[in-house]
């Protein structure tokens, strides 16, 4: 069926409810509001018809548009008006952001992808098929964001935490994780600091040990691990059963132990 053109009032508009988006950029929120005060609104916003609530529309695509549009204090918008299923309007609120609007974090489509799953039953490959991406694209980003701690969701939507953070952090246990994502953030890690970070918490045999990784500079901890896999081949090359190097962290003094075949840091008493 085709859309219908329409003037709609914004206080008949229901925002929320199908973004895929996590948060709003207002400094693009600011520049919209500038370019439609020079040339007006380009491009119709897409809502459809409230399911429950007679007279009112939810949006499906263009809540920056409408964020927009109340900065300047206008009371209407134009709008293109479709009849869509609850399912036929996820998959556009994605599709269109992700072609022609701002576009969607990496995240944003995972959890999107996962919504897809869970309400209505898609498979990958039919998400696949959908928005004409590989299996592999749709399974990357629903990993992530099934995996991931609502933390690492907010850090990341707050632009603090990216992909390549995600993608390591969530290898650890959904409630080890906030306190990844506070370091990562706090001492602004790299990714490859926080693939190490998340490589030596994955080893700890307790949660003291754990304790003291997280609070040890990622510094320590990437003296101790360097050329890990230089020294196992040493290692095995020798046919000794173990090697144990001692490091003493410049900072604290607690000295770092590990053994290189076994892959195993302990932490020793300061000097």
């Amino acid at each position: 069926m085709k859309p219908a053109a329409a003037i709609i009032e914004l206080d008949r508009l229901e925002m929320g409810s199908l973004t895929p988006r996590l948060s709003f950029d207002e400094g693009w929120v600011r520049e919209l509001a500038e370019d439609i005060g020079r040339n007006g609104q380009i491009k119709p916003i897409i809502v459809r018809p409230h399911p429950s609530k007679p007279g009112f529309y939810q949006v499906v695509d263009g809540e920056h548009r409408v964020r927009a549009m109340m900065l300047l204090g206008e009371k209407t918008i134009r709008a293109e008006v479709h009849q869509l299923s609850d399912s036929e309007a996820a998959l556009l609120a994605m599709r269109v952001n992700e072609l022609h609007g701002k576009r969607l974090s990496e995240i944003e489509e995972g959890i999107h992808m996962l919504k897809l799953q869970r309400e209505f039953g898609w498979t990958e490959e039919e998400i696949a098929r959908r928005v004409g991406r590989s299996r592999q694209w749709v399974s990357d980003r629903i990993r992530v964001a099934e995996n991931a701690h609502e933390e690492l969701l907010r850090m990341h939507a707050a632009g603090k935490i990216a992909l390549a953070h995600a993608r390591e952090i969530i290898e650890l246990p959904k409630e080890e994780q906030p306190r990844v994502v506070r370091k990562v953030v706090e001492e602004n890690l790299t990714s490859r600091q926080t693939a190490l970070l998340t490589h030596v918490l994955k080893k700890a045999e307790s949660g003291e040990e754990r304790e003291r990784i997280l609070q040890e500079p990622v510094k320590v901890l990437a003296e101790a691990y360097r050329s890990e896999e230089e020294k196992i081949q040493e290692t095995l090359l020798s046919g000794k059963d173990e090697i144990i190097e001692v490091f003493t962290c410049p900072d604290c003094g607690r000295k770092a132990i590990v053994n290189w075949v076994d892959r195993r840091l302990d932490w020793g008493e300061r000097s």
